[in-house]
């Protein structure tokens, strides 16, 4: 008889616990699923460190040899990039949304590889120098 009532605590505490994880998961997958869904497309911003200008180099006679020229190119992570959001994007940037979505379906890298949308044969009017203090 002993043994037959620890199988029988054993098989209501694994009921037991199994409920308490099948309560969690519906908690956080029902109730809370729209703030975790928040919390993770907040996530997804990478920082992408820029390394500083080196300034300009001259030889001994004091002419430029390389001199600091800003270039600007907009990058876009295909998963990242909803297809329908590709008309919006194409208004400010103004380049229109079947180039964009023709690069992001016929990018050759895997979906979290950032492609280059512009560059500069076709630069973007608002991706531009004005704000930048020359020296």
């Amino acid at each position: 008889m002993y043994p037959l009532r620890r199988i029988i605590f054993f098989k209501y505490l694994t009921y037991t616990l199994l409920g308490i994880l099948v309560f969690y998961l519906f908690k956080i997958q029902i109730i809370e699923g729209v703030y975790y869904r928040k919390r993770s497309e907040n996530n997804r911003i990478r920082l992408i460190p820029i390394k500083a200008t080196r300034g300009r180099i001259f030889d001994r006679y004091n002419r430029v040899l390389a001199n600091n020229q800003p270039s600007f190119n907009l990058y876009v992570i295909p998963k990242d990039l909803y297809l329908e959001s590709c008309e919006e994007l194409s208004e400010i940037i103004t380049i229109p949304p079947h180039i964009i979505k023709e690069k992001v379906e016929n990018s050759p890298h895997p979906s979290f590889v950032p492609i280059i949308l512009n560059t500069p044969e076709s630069p973007s009017p608002h991706l531009t120098t004005d704000l930048i203090p020359t020296s």
